[in-house]
């Protein structure tokens, strides 16, 4: 039900970047990392302060070795949003409750994938391959060894 109204947000968003991608995260616009962005509350409804939102209008191709079958045999499924979040341990489960499996968070969303946390840095290298422009919603450099 709402994965239908975050989904055309971020469509609206998408139609802004002229062949650009953007990547939305939680933390990046707050001068505390501990605050939220809303930005990704608007677009996705996820919480998680470590969330990244990867649109890319154009399209990333993704999944190269997991499609073995129909016209996209090897090649990968190109995809327009994919969402990052990060895995839970155990130890994290029992402490702060169990959190959402990977699919379930795709039906409430409406995105086309959701990857784990450490899969961001290559899809993003793919991603910037076939376009000039990549929007961040941060005022801060990121520390791309942290993620």
């Amino acid at each position: 039900m709402f994965a239908d109204h975050y989904r055309k947000r971020r469509q609206k968003l998408a139609q802004q970047l002229e062949g650009g991608i953007a990547l939305i995260h939680a933390s990046g616009m707050s001068p505390d990392p501990m605050l939220r962005d809303k930005n990704l509350v608007y677009l996705t409804g996820v919480t998680d302060q470590k969330a990244h939102l990867l649109l890319a209008p154009n399209g990333v191709m993704v999944e190269g070795l997991e499609t073995r079958t129909g016209p996209e045999l090897m090649r990968g499924r190109k995809v327009h949003e994919i969402l990052f979040v990060e895995s839970h341990s155990e130890q994290d489960a029992f402490m702060d409750g169990p959190s959402p499996a990977l699919d379930d968070i795709l039906r409430a969303t409406g995105v086309d994938r959701v990857y784990p946390l450490g899969r961001l840095i290559p899809t993003l290298q793919r991603a910037l391959m076939t376009t000039d422009s990549l929007w961040l919603n941060t005022p801060r450099t990121l520390n791309w060894m942290h993620l």
